[in-house]
């Protein structure tokens, strides 16, 4: 089979097709075919230099395909099946993995980062890992689907608890996160107040949720956050990784930066890689 690899730290020179075996199926696993593979910033980020990644790795964390053989002790596929990778893996021993939170596993990794990645023509997926993929998407579709949407879900419903009558921003609307972040806010019913590029939510589906969405762009996002919590006092903060300054000081002249990580806040400060600290 073939697959995408990377030897050596670098820029995009350092990707490689390489020809491997196919991988042998132990007996609580599946042999799927891939038909789509996601891109994701994380793939960059091991690409360029992560520490810790074990090297020659096949990259990719999202996968969608069709089961082409299973194990001896698989129970809930057959060969045919459409199915999607998760793209993290605990031991499967500890409490945490038991009781259902394997990201909170000290031994939790990620395809593509930790371990070989689905980036290739054929992957083994432990039965656990793997998800049925609904009839009525594609396969381009649903490899999109699970590492962003379990970012977010982590983010609004774990740690943010996100509840109907919140507020939540969500800086870059248009990205993965982001868009996934709209949607979950929107499925538990909070407000959502949205920030992109104007010509990005023009093209994305974000469109279609115009109605229901308060769209603060051209750089007066957080103006506009300020000015709404004078009068609400819980505002969900989602702000994706791959966030960018939305112009470069607040509109009385205070300069800033938006974080540029994973945060989720309840009515805390925010005070990671910002000039100066927001209260919200």
């Amino acid at each position: 089979m073939k697959a995408i690899r990377i030897h050596a730290h670098g820029g995009v020179e350092q990707l490689r097709l390489d020809e491997l075996e196919a991988p042998k199926l132990g007996p609580h696993q599946l042999l799927v075919e891939v038909k789509a593979a996601a891109l994701n910033r994380l793939d960059i980020f091991v690409r360029t230099g992560i520490p810790g990644v074990p090297l020659p790795v096949i990259m990719g964390a999202d996968a969608a395909g069709v089961v082409r053989e299973i194990g001896s002790q698989v129970t809930r596929f057959k060969p045919g099946d459409r199915v999607l990778g998760q793209p993290g893996a605990g031991c499967g021993l500890c409490q945490q993995c038991k009781d259902g939170r394997e990201n909170y596993c000290l031994k939790y990794g990620i395809a593509g980062e930790h371990f070989d990645g689905y980036q290739a023509e054929l992957i083994a997926l432990d039965e656990e890992v793997a998800l049925p993929m609904p009839t009525r998407i594609s396969f381009e579709e649903g490899a999109a689907i699970p590492l962003v949407y379990l970012t977010a879900w982590e983010m609004l419903v774990n740690k943010a608890r996100v509840k109907p009558g919140d507020t939540v921003l969500v800086i870059a609307a248009s990205s993965g996160v982001g868009s996934a972040a709209v949607e979950i806010a929107k499925l538990y019913g909070a407000r959502v107040i949205a920030t992109a590029g104007t010509a990005k939510l023009e093209k994305c589906w974000l469109g279609h949720l115009a109605g229901q969405l308060a769209l603060a762009c051209q750089g007066r996002a957080v103006d506009s956050l300020r000015q709404h919590q004078r009068s609400r006092s819980k505002v969900r903060f989602a702000v994706p990784v791959s966030a960018a300054a939305i112009g470069d000081r607040f509109h009385d002249g205070t300069p800033w930066r938006s974080a540029a990580c994973l945060e989720a806040c309840r009515g805390r400060k925010i005070a990671r890689h910002c000039r100066q600290s927001v209260s919200l």
